[in-house]
């Protein structure tokens, strides 16, 4: 009878431990369902928008305001912003996995949908130039021996390439960026051993007039 006891009570354990495991797999796929369901609406409505201009805020920190209406539902976030941030975790649950190209695809939907933060840019950037570049090395690695000093330079030149097109599009939106230029700096120096190149955008980020503190 005490056997009998104690096997059911490790039962009901087992049980309860399924529900809960159950319930938070659920509760997972309704918060991706829905969020997927926000970014198609998204899409369709912002398909049908007015171009909108980003002008950086003069003498700010602040990646810039939105000078049409019609691009957030309000200012500083609205649907854009929840759409942006939704995006944002997919691409950091995919670089979680390794997953490059999830992660490229939710990089850009983040800053289609909200191109403000300066986050967005510099980590977005980071993660191209470093990350998915250790990536490929991995894999090449993986498939041979001895990777060629040029084929491991290749790779990190057409990473840091895609970094710095990544910002140079941010500041195409933002307008000019004393952030968004001291990070292309850093990938100049860091990826591809450019120091010329990174001193002529930590000039431009110092002619900005809108340094970080």
């Amino acid at each position: 009878m005490e056997h009998s006891r104690s096997r059911l009570r490790w039962e009901d354990f087992t049980f309860v431990n399924f529900r809960v495991r159950f319930s938070l797999k659920v509760a997972g796929r309704l918060i991706y369902g829905v969020g997927a369901v926000l970014l198609v609406v998204w899409g369709g409505y912002a398909k049908r928008l007015k171009p909108t201009s980003v002008s950086p805020a003069k003498l700010s920190w602040n990646p810039g305001v939105i000078s049409s209406g019609e691009a957030l539902l309000a200012r500083g976030g609205g649907l854009s912003a929840v759409a942006a941030d939704f995006a944002w975790i997919q691409a950091m649950m995919a670089w979680e996995r390794g997953n490059e190209a999830e992660t490229v695809r939710g990089l850009h939907a983040a800053v289609l949908f909200n191109p403000r933060p300066h986050s967005f840019w510099v980590n977005g950037a980071r993660i191209l130039a470093f990350d998915i570049a250790s990536w490929r090395l991995e894999r090449l690695e993986a498939a041979i021996s001895q990777v060629p000093r040029a084929a491991r330079a290749k790779i990190l030149e057409e990473q840091a390439r895609q970094a710095l097109s990544f910002l140079a599009r941010g500041e195409e939106v933002l307008g000019q960026s004393a952030v968004l230029a001291i990070e292309s700096g850093l990938i100049h120096l860091h990826a591809r051993k450019d120091r010329l190149a990174a001193s002529a955008c930590f000039r431009r980020a110092i002619e900005s007039g809108a340094t970080p503190d």
